[in-house]
């Protein structure tokens, strides 16, 4: 719930759904990123200097892939919270699995930085040989399969809790099989492309696409998670008594802003705060469990 009080006065808006927007601002930032990558390369046919290792989605200084740990580290934050909420209002086990699924998404976050799987793949290459994959090494043989297999366990976990909000549980897996289409799968292309050709340029935007736009979905995923699961961003300015601090997390629901969850909430509470998408969290049932 967006909560604003001024002079002392409360006024509580009931929230749209945040996605639609989202998605919007989401999908300009991805597809402005490709057309610069393409429309620079051209204009710079693979020139080095300091353009091209802003704009260049193969440049692991570009705007590009800090937009993607920003993505993936934001997607994290989101089921971290849907994961805290469960945990205060139900304490089921899926609590533990939505904090799972953020853990792995901050180290998704951290590999697309610090380059984790290169490393891998370099300790690869001395046991077994580059054989074809002259370029990128053999690291999406190995790391391809198993981040599939990791996305696999995770989804079927959360999937009781997101029974109610199919949206996200459908961006959540569509967001994970992309990123990792382009990350192990695409990439692969890469060893027989001439770095100079333009095919070079297109084979790094579809990589690089896919990766983004599913980023993108996993960003929309824990969003539309937050909504469906009662999780409000609170603004407010600090309590000036304690009874006022008191009633800031009387609604049942995660309060951002001093952190309390109640059990009970007033009717004028309950309408404030009903979510965006399925229903809040609710007690579990044998089936969570």
């Amino acid at each position: 719930m967006t909560h604003v009080r001024n002079a002392g006065k409360p006024f509580a808006a009931r929230p749209q759904d945040p996605v639609p927007r989202a998605l919007v601002l989401l999908a300009l930032v991805d597809v402005g990123l490709i057309a610069a990558h393409l429309l620079f390369w051209a204009a710079l046919r693979g020139r080095s200097n300091a353009v091209d290792s802003l704009t260049n989605l193969e440049s692991e200084s570009s705007v590009g892939t800090w937009w993607s740990v920003v993505q993936l580290l934001a997607a994290g934050v989101g089921f971290a919270l849907v994961g805290l909420a469960r945990h205060r209002c139900s304490g089921d086990r899926v609590a533990r699995w939505f904090g799972v699924l953020a853990g792995a998404l901050v180290v998704a976050s951290m590999d697309e930085l610090v380059q984790v799987h290169e490393r891998f793949s370099v300790l690869a290459t001395r046991l077994a040989g580059n054989g074809p994959f002259q370029d990128t090494g053999p690291w999406m043989l190995v790391l391809g399969p198993l981040a599939l297999v990791v996305l696999a366990v995770l989804a079927r976990q959360v999937a009781v809790a997101l029974r109610d909000d199919r949206r996200a549980f459908g961006l959540l897996v569509a967001g994970g099989i992309a990123v990792v289409a382009g990350a192990a799968g695409a990439e692969i292309g890469r060893n027989w492309v001439d770095h100079n050709s333009a095919g070079w340029a297109l084979q790094v935007a579809v990589e690089e696409g896919l990766e983004l736009s599913g980023a993108s979905m996993l960003v929309l995923a824990g969003l539309s998670a937050c909504a469906s699961g009662g999780v409000r961003l609170t603004l407010a300015s600090a309590p000036n008594t304690a009874a006022e601090l008191s009633s800031a997390g009387d609604s049942g629901f995660l309060d951002l802003t001093d952190g309390a969850v109640g059990s009970e909430a007033s009717p004028a509470q309950a309408d404030a705060v009903e979510p965006l998408v399925g229903s809040p969290i609710r007690a579990p049932s044998p089936d969570d469990r």
